[in-house]
């Protein structure tokens, strides 16, 4: 199933908490939720237009964000990730 963001809706600082976003996808916070989206590296904000990555990585879904990644992840796990970005200027 697809899965889209309008990430104009929130702000730098809430993009990375399970308030604007959760994993589970549930409305209303249990306080096991974990964050649809976590910061992985380098320098992710919100801007007018949308999401602006200046050498920045984040994860979408990763329910064991304490847990590193590794290049052999879409080949162990058996699935293969396809992201989209949409230039809008």
């Amino acid at each position: 199933m697809p899965y889209s963001v309008d990430f104009t809706t929130t702000t730098t600082a809430s993009l990375f908490t399970p308030e604007f976003a959760a994993v589970d996808g549930d409305v209303g916070l249990t306080g096991d939720d974990v964050a649809m989206f976590e910061r992985t590296g380098g320098n992710v904000d919100v801007v007018d237009q949308g999401v602006l990555l200046d050498a920045g990585r984040f994860t979408i879904g990763d329910t064991k964000p304490e847990v590193e990644t590794t290049a052999d992840d879409t080949s162990t796990r058996g699935y293969l990730t396809c992201l989209d970005l949409t230039k809008l200027n």
